[in-house]
């Protein structure tokens, strides 16, 4: 049962990377066999994964040797495209518009972040699936999110703010006495601290 698990996950993904007629015109369409091949890359990675790769090293090799076979050329193409060119940046706009997504606003980044604290942050979810849970977010809002990079500063800011609210609540809630009792614990002197904070004014 686990092997024939595995053989319909692997016929799925390979569903997920044949071209329909519209998108193999679309690809057939660009001058070079490096662009039809790449634009093709770039379509079927933004329909998996919401975004756009940034570089070679984010695709699955799969994926280009399967859309390099329905083109009917070598992958080898595909390495000599130039991820930071202006016909890059239009593949991007047309594929965008193609899918219906959107550039992320402010207002959207925003949003991610409320979201998270909400529905993330607060159930104690690890810290590697937060990037996940971002990008999800995006994907079914059709929203293409900002770099990763940037992404993953967004969630770090959104999850600083989160522990600051997190632990000023948990600190109001506690009577005097009892922060009285933690201080003995942890072997602070209140009037010392006192002391040194009348030093540093």
């Amino acid at each position: 049962m686990e092997n024939l698990g595995g053989s319909m996950m692997k016929n799925k993904t390979r569903a997920l990377y044949i071209l329909e007629e519209n998108e193999l015109i679309l690809a057939k369409a660009k001058r070079q066999k490096k662009n039809q091949l790449c634009f093709a890359v770039m379509l079927k990675h933004f329909q998996l994964e919401g975004h756009h790769p940034r570089a070679t090293k984010y695709i699955d090799p799969s994926l280009i040797t399967c859309l390099a076979k329905q083109l009917q050329m070598k992958t080898c193409h595909f390495d000599f495209f130039d991820w930071e060119g202006r016909s890059t940046e239009r593949y991007r706009d047309e594929i965008r518009h193609l899918c219906g997504y959107r550039l992320a606003s402010q207002s959207d980044i925003a949003k991610v972040k409320a979201w998270l604290a909400d529905s993330v942050f607060s159930q104690g979810a690890k810290r590697q699936t937060h990037l996940p849970h971002a990008q999800q977010y995006f994907k079914e809002r059709k929203i293409e999110p900002p770099s990763t990079q940037e992404l993953i500063r967004q969630i770090q800011s959104a999850y600083h703010d989160f522990e600051e609210e997190l632990f000023s609540n948990i600190n109001s809630q506690l009577s005097p006495k009892f922060c009285e009792i933690i201080d003995k614990l942890t072997g602070v002197d209140i009037d010392d601290s006192e002391e040194e904070d009348d030093e540093i004014k």
